[in-house]
């Protein structure tokens, strides 16, 4: 069929202004998106810091500090603040692989040059090769790296850097609207045969909030990558926390805290090496208790955020020596 030029020409030019609106129609669709995207506001993750010795977002603070959020804590299921702690950037774990004896090393420096703070209290325990880290981290909402130098800050012990560690209150379990909570948990590590159970209750009541923590774990011996145990790895440990907090006005809240651990294990006198003539087997039970009131005072004043303290730490260590047949006997 043949077609009139005129009437072919009006086809191609109807066909072309077609195509031409569909395209710009498209365009100022995609434009209109793209606008819409980068008006919407997008919330990022705010992540709050302590360890400056007064609240700040994390993206405010100059030092290098690594924050641990709740979130990691509940998914790395570490048995020890150390181990929380080993892949952070320029942070390594010593003491050897027996937790009982595990410290942390920042940038080169450890030992006493490395600041443990729980809850604002410093905690200024150590004794040769025995542990210091004694909080479990079922019992934290986060823990702060502070790398370099902070002693202007924290006082003496905080050359190397500073721990910090906090532990959960009641709203940061209670859902929105509640009042009332508590949980149960159940674990268990394949590894060592190791069974973990903890429980919590709490709430808020007006102007009080409260909670009442507890743990205990038992484990075997660790299996090492070559199929063989870790001899004399295994431990027994348990504990306790209670917390309350009243919101006086809405200038002052003060704050009380107790806590008790306890740990229980046949280990080598230096953890970190084997049984030896230089580090007899010895069974070791420790206890930490500590004790906090604290009244924060936070008006509506740029100028004035302040918190008095007072704590209270007391660690004690027990340890008798095994004989060669008492070994004997327990194999």
């Amino acid at each position: 069929m043949m077609f009139p030029k005129n009437t072919l020409a009006l086809a191609v030019m109807a066909a072309t202004v077609s195509l031409a609106s569909t395209q710009v129609a498209f365009a100022e669709e995609v434009a209109e998106k793209e606008n819409k995207a980068k008006s919407k506001p997008v919330l990022l993750k705010q992540v709050t810091v302590t360890a400056t010795r007064a609240e700040k977002d994390h993206s405010d603070v100059v030092q290098s500090i690594e924050v641990i959020d709740q979130a990691e804590i509940e998914q790395q299921q570490a048995s020890s603040v150390p181990e929380l702690m080993e892949y952070l950037p320029n942070v390594s774990v010593t003491g050897g692989p027996r937790g009982s004896a595990q410290g942390i090393n920042i940038r080169g420096l450890g030992g006493t040059r490395v600041l443990q703070v729980v809850d604002g209290a410093r905690q200024n325990f150590s004794n040769g090769h025995r542990g210091t880290y004694f909080t479990d981290p079922e019992l934290l909402k986060s823990v702060e790296a502070v790398k370099g130098p902070s002693s202007s800050l924290w006082g003496s012990g905080a050359i190397g850097g500073v721990v910090v560690q906090n532990t959960k209150d009641a709203q940061d379990l209670l859902e929105d609207g509640k009042t009332l909570g508590g949980y149960v948990s159940q674990g268990y590590h394949s590894n060592n045969s190791r069974s973990l159970t903890s429980g919590a209750v709490y709430g808020i009541q007006g102007d009080v909030d409260w909670l009442l923590n507890g743990y205990y774990n038992d484990g075997e011996n660790y299996e090492l990558g070559n199929g063989q145990d870790l001899e004399n790895s295994g431990s027994r440990e348990q504990g306790g926390m209670a917390k309350l907090g009243w919101d006086v006005n809405n200038d002052s809240r003060f704050e009380f805290k107790a806590q008790h651990l306890l740990y229980n294990g046949l280990v080598p006198s230096n953890p970190a090496a084997n049984e030896g003539t230089s580090s007899p087997l010895v069974e070791r039970d420790s206890k930490s208790s500590n004790l906090s009131a604290a009244w924060l005072f936070d008006p509506e004043s740029e100028l004035i955020d302040g918190k008095l303290q007072l704590f209270y730490n007391d660690t004690r260590y027990k340890e008798d020596r095994i004989s060669v047949i008492a070994q004997k006997v327990l194999v």
